[in-house]
């Protein structure tokens, strides 16, 4: 086996065979004939598997103990250790107008269908009322990123007699995937972060039980400022940026909390707070972000068949589906093209978005004293037609 920063690997297959060889030339000597096709030759190969295979295992097992390479059911029990357990798949709902004769009963579990082929459950008993309709649940046969768009959920499956339509009239919930090793570990990591001090880790622990709308965190490990989005990073501190949430005394006590002793901080925002004990006060500092407005720019095919009120599906699936915590990083066009085509949002020519007064934008690097909010507004959706 071989230990590498990755963990434990095992060894090539040709470095068995050659141990395999040796281990016939040890016992029978230097003239035993091993050739492939031998049946030492054979034997060679049948001895490699087994050195591999053993030595899988050995890796499977020492890897295991390992939570930022362990995976599946190993990573499991490593996180059941902290009370933190997988999040498990969950099935997209929508609220459905039923329509058809008073007093008709539409059972639990009765099947209807989007325009695109996902089934879907009636959550519970209903019996349509003396208007001629009744609303109810219904949610998705297999758990997963279904997406339940406004108007799209209109097939009956399950023939009823006095039962004529479904519709869901609104956007529904996504459900949401079996959350994966990665996402586990992260998570893993940033609930220990919560109860540790001293690291940027811990800070944006911290940041995010102020429950921002917005946040971002680095640091300047080096002995000079460092100028970033025309920001000055002071020497040996930690920059903290955020967008909403906790009041200014439960920031400052938050960096108290989870700083070294010594550690600078930069930022434009100050509050000071007194240390418990003695007559100095702790004196915080951080970055509040500036919001900047999100728009989308989206141009369609002419003459091709959209959903109604396009504007206001399209702001509700961005609004669904986007992270709008980028502060610090690049967002891309791709992305809201991507997310616009899995809801079916078909063709779409091109796609450009805005953020505040800078327009038509292919990529954008959000700077670090900057946030795009939490949502994004109808009103903001430019729709033209080529």
């Amino acid at each position: 086996m071989l230990i590498s920063d990755t963990g434990v690997v095992i060894e090539p297959s040709t470095t068995a065979i050659l141990e395999a060889q040796q281990i016939l030339i040890d016992t029978y000597g230097a003239t035993v004939n091993l050739d492939p096709a031998s049946p030492n030759g054979l034997l060679v190969q049948n001895i490699a598997i087994a050195i591999t295979n053993r030595e899988a295992d050995q890796a499977n097992t020492v890897n295991s103990m390992n939570p930022n390479i362990a995976t599946g059911e190993q990573l499991d029990a490593i996180c059941a250790n902290l009370d933190i357990f997988r999040s498990p798949a969950t099935q997209s709902t929508a609220t459905c107008t039923f329509v058809g004769l008073t007093g008709v009963t539409i059972p639990a579990n009765s099947q209807v269908a989007s325009v695109s082929g996902d089934i879907f459950l009636v959550e519970a008993t209903l019996v349509i009322g003396a208007g001629g309709t009744v609303s109810g649940s219904v949610k998705a046969q297999v758990a997963g990123e279904i997406q339940t768009t406004a108007n799209t959920i209109n097939k009956i499956l399950t023939g009823i007699s006095g039962w004529d339509t479904v519709n869901n009239p609104l956007v529904g919930t996504v459900g949401r995937e079996l959350e994966t090793d990665a996402e586990l570990r992260l998570r893993r990591t940033d609930t220990l972060a919560i109860a540790s001090t001293g690291s940027i880790e811990a800070v944006t622990a911290g940041a995010v039980q102020l429950n921002p709308v917005s946040y971002f965190v680095t640091e300047n490990t080096t002995g000079a400022i460092i100028i970033r989005d025309s920001l000055a990073i002071l020497p040996h501190s930690i920059l903290l940026t955020l967008e909403g949430g906790a009041s200014e005394l439960d920031v400052a006590t938050m960096l108290f909390k989870k700083l070294s002793a010594g550690c600078g901080m930069s930022g434009t925002t100050t509050f000071s707070i007194p240390i418990p004990g003695g007559p100095e006060t702790f004196d915080a500092s951080w970055q509040i972000a500036t919001p900047r407005a999100l728009g989308l720019n989206v141009q369609l095919k002419l003459g091709a068949i959209y959903p109604p009120n396009l504007d206001v599906l399209i702001a509700q699936i961005i609004n669904d589906n986007f992270d709008f915590n980028v502060i610090g990083r690049f967002i891309d066009a791709t992305q809201f093209i991507f997310i616009l085509m899995t809801a079916r949002i078909l063709p779409i020519i091109s796609l450009t978005f805005n953020v505040g007064a800078t327009t038509n934008l292919i990529q954008y690097n959000m700077p670090i004293t900057d946030s795009l909010g939490s949502s994004m507004l109808s009103a903001n959706v430019s729709l033209s037609y080529v």
